[in-house]
């Protein structure tokens, strides 16, 4: 029996980690699937005009990632592209623990997909937001009320919501969650893995 072997690989499109906040996302969403054609078309070219030796057998699009399906087993096998993503990835992990270090967080690990450690200190809420934990088996955690806090922010909050409720096996923030608006503050707790 002959085995037919496709590589799949993932690209996420950069930016902040949104979903319940900003309009823009659900903007970009529809936009991609009005336009799916054309996307899946734009991102084959430039992935062919990046990688021209391999062919692409189908781009699926989402709202803020594509997934490129090659014909062939041979990225795989591709020492070149292996080490070029490999060290990206140690680069990233490295960046992310310096800035943990630099700022104080002990627990928390960053795991927000979207933004890397190059935008963490820089993108915003872009409203007053008020963190707190989401967890109904612990002591709730409030931060005090941020203007306008960064992700950076947010990082810290969660960190300190590990070492408030004493969860040390949820540590891995990977994304947040809108709770409810009162008196123009917004609570967003944590989506946390172990």
């Amino acid at each position: 029996m002959k085995r037919k072997y496709s590589v799949e690989i993932y690209m996420e499109i950069e930016g902040p980690e949104m979903d319940n906040f900003d309009p823009k996302i659900h903007q970009n969403y529809e936009f991609i699937h009005q336009n799916d054609d054309a996307v899946s078309q734009m991102i084959k070219n430039s992935f062919q005009m990046t990688l021209p030796k391999y062919s692409i057998n189908a781009v699926e699009v989402g709202c803020r990632d594509a997934h490129v399906i090659l014909n062939s087993f041979e990225a795989i096998k591709d020492k070149e592209f292996c080490e070029i993503e490999s060290k990206k990835e140690k680069n990233e992990y490295e960046a992310l623990d310096n800035l943990a270090k630099e700022h104080g967080i002990s627990k928390a690990i960053w795991s927000v997909s979207h933004v890397g450690s190059e935008s963490i200190p820089t993108y915003r809420f872009g409203m007053k937001v008020r963190f707190v934990s989401d967890d109904e088996y612990t002591e709730k955690y409030y931060s005090e009320v941020y203007e306008n806090p960064t992700y950076l922010d947010a990082w810290k909050e969660f960190d300190n919501v590990i070492k408030h409720t004493g969860d040390f096996h949820h540590v891995f923030l990977e994304s947040f969650v809108k709770l409810q608006t009162i008196d123009g503050v917004t609570f967003i707790g944590f989506s946390s893995g172990s």
